[in-house]
């Protein structure tokens, strides 16, 4: 059974600050939106409403959802779950990765986060991103899977 690492504490306020901005920024894309348009009647006040509560909807829900979501490193593999409703997991073979890379966001260089990315043999598929992880996680990880993936190569050799 592997040993579940959780990802970074700051990941949920990373997620909620990003759906405000995103919510932020539909309310003021609507009215100008109609303005530019000669619209006059305006956004009807049950489309307001929508906006709070998506916001109380990812309030409620994201928590648990980052709680669920985790990594694991075994042997020969790189596992990542995550999943409310729908359980997802997904195991990398670290002798199909072909290409390992950490990728940081404005907003997650706000928070201190990083996203870790394998490109394996397999096609889109295969692939595996890992967001919500402390940049010296991130680092390490990525570390861990190249040292791995270079034995490997050495050893073949």
């Amino acid at each position: 059974m592997p040993t579940w690492q959780p990802l970074s504490s700051r990941f949920l306020p990373r997620l909620l600050t990003g759906q405000l901005l995103t919510v932020l920024a539909v309310a003021v894309a609507f009215p100008l939106g109609t303005a530019l348009i000669g619209r006059s009647e305006g956004i009807p006040a049950w489309a307001w409403a929508l906006l709070p509560a998506y916001l109380a909807a990812q309030l409620a829900v994201l928590p648990a959802a980052i709680r669920r979501a985790g990594y694991a490193l075994r042997e020969d593999d790189l596992q990542f779950r995550k999943g409310l409703f729908v359980h997802r997991r997904k195991a990398v073979p670290l002798r199909r990765v072909q290409h390992v890379e950490t990728f940081r966001s404005p907003l997650d260089r706000v928070f201190g986060l990083s996203t870790l990315r394998l490109y394996t043999a397999a096609a889109g598929s295969g692939n595996l991103t890992i967001e919500g992880l402390d940049v010296a996680d991130a680092d390490a990880l990525r570390q861990w899977v190249v040292d791995r993936v270079r034995g490997e190569t050495d050893s073949d050799e």
